[in-house]
């Protein structure tokens, strides 16, 4: 074998390619076939989720309802069919995949009707007294 210079990754030599003309020519018309398949699309959690999509899909309503959350979820997919995947990770594919809603942040100021006296922002409160004279 012939080998490269800056890689150091092994060439087949002229003839290693020659001799094996004829079994690359007749694997690939295999392939044309059908007749064998070449895996070329790497596995990853988003695509094994997409196989069981259609069993996530109606569980949409469920989390929304927090009848089932997505830490229960991944749980069970671990435990029934030996996918492991993390609570955010199935989160982030439901919501991006599956359209399912993000989580809507209620968070209370004093604009929106909070009017307490707890709520409110005082700068008197922050700064320090020798701070808020202006004379």
């Amino acid at each position: 074998m012939a080998t490269q210079k800056n890689n150091k990754v092994k060439l087949p030599t002229d003839e290693e390619i020659t001799s094996s003309k004829a079994d690359l020519s007749e694997h690939l018309e295999k392939i044309i076939s059908g007749e064998i398949s070449v895996a070329t699309k790497k596995e990853t959690i988003t695509s094994k989720l997409m196989l069981i999509k259609d069993i996530i899909e109606p569980m949409k309503q469920h989390i929304i309802d927090k009848k089932i959350t997505y830490t229960t979820l991944s749980k069970v997919l671990e435990d029934k069919i030996n996918l492991k995947v993390s609570a955010q990770t199935l989160r982030s594919f439901c919501q991006n995949q599956l359209d399912f809603p993000k989580a809507s942040k209620n968070k209370k100021t004093a604009t929106s009707g909070d009017t307490s006296k707890e709520n409110q922002f005082n700068a008197e409160d922050k700064l320090p007294q020798n701070d808020i004279d202006f004379e």
